[in-house]
């Protein structure tokens, strides 16, 4: 809910990307919230995580979704911050320098401990997020199957075109609650 709206899905290669999912910013944005960042994580681990589920295993596709995804989470736990387990740390992390070797640009301000805990807070939190995924598409699998298979046929859809698609779904039942019954309880 909180990452940017969609604006299409295509299946249309675009440079290294076998398909993109293209979203449009509400606002300009100045600041990112932790809970914005997190939700833009989940779009980036999404079509890695419905190959996961549709197929049983991955491919080499979300290759580029994946790299993005790891250097978000490291600037979130490093540079701002957002990690419980580290703390409120402003480290020099995910900084690409173009033009220097890592090494070389920048030396590392942080021991070699602190090191292996951000790597474990990084893999802990991609596990942790690519878990909430997993499961978001597995309760919504029908809407998923029923949107890969009208952009197969299509290659693009737009933002309208899956509102309508994902209106036109059944909507999932409420779960039952018991019913009470007169009977004297004898236990």
């Amino acid at each position: 809910p909180n990452a940017d709206p969609l604006t299409k899905v295509t299946i249309i290669p675009h440079g290294m990307a076998m398909g993109v999912t293209e979203q449009t910013p509400r606002d300009d944005h100045y600041t990112y919230t932790e809970s914005y960042l997190k939700d833009r994580i989940k779009v980036m681990l999404g079509g890695r995580c419905a190959e996961k589920l549709v197929y049983g295993e991955v491919s080499t596709g979300a290759q580029n979704d994946l790299k993005e995804a790891t250097t978000l989470v490291r600037r979130m736990i490093g540079q701002w911050g957002m990690s419980e387990k580290i703390g409120p740390m402003g480290l020099n992390i995910g900084e690409e320098h173009v033009f220097l070797g890592r090494e070389m640009g920048q030396p590392r301000e942080f021991s070699e401990k602190m090191a292996e805990l951000i790597d474990a807070e990084i893999q802990s939190q991609l596990l942790s997020l690519e878990k909430a995924t997993l499961d978001f598409l597995a309760s919504h699998r029908d809407q998923l199957e029923a949107l890969a298979k009208t952009v197969l046929k299509q290659e693009t859809l737009s933002a309208e075109e899956i509102r309508d698609i994902l209106e036109q779904m059944p909507k999932a039942p409420e779960p039952s609650k018991p019913i009470k019954s007169d009977l004297p309880d004898h236990g």
